[in-house]
């Protein structure tokens, strides 16, 4: 009943401003529903003045500690004589409970893009809500003032975990004795031969559908890479740090046959040209087929009983051992390394 005459009051009795010589009316439509702390509500404001101005309102004189304003719109215009009548929504935040003075708004009078005066619109009251019901609060278990803090001994607690962590180091120690540590695993160990690891990495190569989905660049890198885990797991060769210049010294140098030396060459000439200058195989996959047969070769030609033989044996000598091949009686080469049949 009281926000209806309200109501009334503001649309049969506006405001009368009176701003530079001029009139301004002011007119407002509080909210219809019952507001709540922290609710969001809308005024409907009318300003009414003299046509020859536009209005325009200073939004930070609106803010204060019980409202907050969120936006300015406005939504018409009407003409009547000489007077212009704006019509504004202003969307505010209620940030305090009880009757509530909404602050008085400072509205500019524009004549020709240059503010000519301004006129403060009239205060009002405006009722608020608790969020809660008094009923509410009584039921729920909120209490405003807490009881007092106790801190934790945090010297007990500090003990306590230092007890903790020794009686834990105690039991460890006592179960690595009786059982061989608790945390003892089985190595697993490779038995494989590094040239039957290099092989099975190249079945895997294989069956890869890089070739098939004109991956070769991707190919060639993993051919060259089975080749150079080789080198290193059966020569001790750094080959993934060496160009392939480099690589064909330190296996020369290492005593590896001129034969083997050139079809590495070629191999790694070819896939450089296909991962740097974008050539295209023809078939790529006879390039595996004769990667294999290098290794094959370098596993035949490996003797490494021979390590550390001197100058008058019968095999080749390189820098970190031998690399000839061992005939037998019949002057045949003799396969030595297991898992590569002649």
């Amino acid at each position: 009943m009281k926000k209806i005459l309200f109501v009334l009051m503001m649309l049969l009795f506006p405001w009368q401003i009176h701003a530079a010589g001029e009139d301004v009316y002011f007119g407002v439509k509080p909210p219809s529903e019952k507001l709540k702390f922290a609710d969001e509500f809308s005024l409907e404001m009318d300003v009414s003045y003299p046509s020859k101005y536009e209005v325009l309102p200073d939004t930070s004189s609106a803010d204060n500690a019980n409202f907050d304003l969120l936006d300015f719109a406005k939504t018409g215009e009407a003409s009547s004589g000489t007077l212009k009548t704006d019509v504004w929504i202003i969307k505010v935040q209620a940030f305090d409970i009880g009757v509530s003075t909404f602050p008085s708004i400072r509205w500019n009078l524009v004549d020709n893009g240059k503010t000519s005066s301004s006129v403060m619109s009239p205060h009002f009251n405006i009722t608020v809500d608790p969020l809660f019901k008094q009923e509410d609060v009584e039921k729920s278990d909120i209490r405003d003032v807490y009881p007092p803090m106790r801190f934790p001994n945090w010297l007990l607690i500090i003990l306590a975990i230092i007890l903790s962590a020794l009686t834990g180091y105690i039991i460890y120690r006592h179960l690595e004795r009786r059982q061989g540590g608790i945390f003892h695993k089985e190595q697993w160990h490779d038995l494989r031969s590094p040239y039957q690891r290099a092989y099975d990495r190249s079945i895997v190569l294989e069956k890869s559908p890089l070739v098939n989905s004109g991956k070769f660049k991707e190919y060639y890198t993993g051919l060259v890479s089975v080749f150079r885990l080789y080198l290193k797991e059966e020569f001790n060769i750094d080959a993934e740090l060496f160009t392939t210049r480099d690589l064909v010294k330190a296996m020369k140098d290492y005593g590896i046959n001129v034969d083997s030396l050139a079809r590495t060459r070629t191999l790694f000439n070819r896939a450089d040209m296909v991962k740097f200058a974008k050539m295209r195989p023809e078939n790529a996959k006879d390039d595996l087929v004769f990667m294999r047969e290098i290794l094959q070769a370098l596993e035949l030609d490996h003797t490494p009983e021979d390590y550390g033989a001197d100058d008058n044996s019968q095999n080749t000598v390189g820098t970190a051992g031998s690399m000839g091949q061992k005939t037998d009686d019949n002057g045949n080469n003799e396969a030595r390394s297991a898992g590569v049949q002649k």
